[in-house]
């Protein structure tokens, strides 16, 4: 269970002005050290918030350029794969093919000995 530090720093805060500053209690709180705290508190907790939010930020542009990379990767391999099938025979298309099969094999066969040693 975590507990969100910034409520309970501001809770604190008011703890604190209820408890020590007569000025609260009357309604007015103009208390120089409360009102000090709070403006700490609330610039932090805006300066944390931003920070967050630009992370967000960056995180979604960067996922939208990644999945438009693969958008056109993925299309542009399809072109380049059917102008060069259209100049191969099936022979050949059958032996890169089992090519790529076998590379495939042997990196997965590379992983499983690096991850099991």
């Amino acid at each position: 269970m975590t507990i969100n530090c910034r409520l309970l720093l501001f809770a604190y805060c008011d703890i604190i002005s209820a408890e020590v500053s007569p000025w609260y209690r009357s309604g007015s709180c103009r208390d120089p050290f409360i009102t000090y705290l709070k403006r700490g508190f609330l610039s932090f907790w805006f300066i944390q918030s931003i920070k967050e939010t630009t992370v967000l930020i960056i995180f979604f542009i960067v996922s939208f350029l990644a999945s438009v990379i693969g958008a056109i990767c993925g299309i542009g391999g399809g072109m380049v794969g059917r102008a060069l099938n259209k100049k191969m025979d099936n022979r050949a298309v059958d032996k890169l093919f089992i090519g790529l099969m076998v590379v495939i094999v042997l990196i997965c066969a590379y992983n499983i000995w690096k991850y099991i040693n």
